[in-house]
């Protein structure tokens, strides 16, 4: 029985280090942050505009998402509530350019609430390459305001991490 309490309190000890350790870390790290990336795709810039576009389409292509429920719009612009296994959040455009064949499309999603542990804006760039595929950019502009989380995602997962994930769910569903 003493080797059982030992090893409890020495399990809870080692969680409580942790914690308190990420929580020191996170709060020495900005809340805001800035991660891009880019892919090429041989997919016309209007059908991969469509495909990212329609909040429908999202489940079929992003494995992180469990549910997308349409919203009431915000100003005129769509919104809509992504269910993920991280918890809820609403999203609305606040910029839609579809691309042409020769010009640059852009797409700006904006985290709608504002106390959430997650916010910021997504810019989203198509630009085609003149023999009908497109680069896409994508640039997160975000926020975490858990200083834990902030901490895991600066030093561990990598803040591009999410941006880069949904570039290659995108990849793997244009393949």
């Amino acid at each position: 029985m003493f080797w059982v309490i030992v090893g409890v309190g020495g399990i809870v000890g080692f969680v409580a280090l942790m914690s308190t350790a990420l929580w020191i870390v996170g709060g020495k790290l900005p809340e805001a942050h800035e991660a891009s990336a880019s892919r090429y795709f041989t997919t016309a810039p209007d059908v991969l505009f469509a495909c990212v576009t329609d909040p429908d389409q999202l489940v079929d292509w992003r494995p992180d998402l469990r549910k997308v429920e349409m919203l009431a719009s915000v100003n005129g612009q769509p919104s809509w509530r992504e269910t993920t296994k991280h918890g809820r959040m609403q999203l609305v455009v606040k910029e839609m350019l579809p691309p042409t064949t020769v010009a640059e499309g852009r797409y700006v999603t904006q985290v709608a609430e504002t106390t959430g542990p997650f916010g910021g804006r997504w810019t989203w760039i198509f630009a085609p390459d003149g023999k009908g595929g497109t680069r896409l950019t994508i640039t997160e502009e975000g926020t975490i305001s858990s200083r834990a989380v902030r901490a895991m995602a600066h030093h561990m997962m990598g803040l591009d991490a999410t941006v880069n994930a949904v570039l290659a769910a995108l990849q793997r569903r244009m393949d």
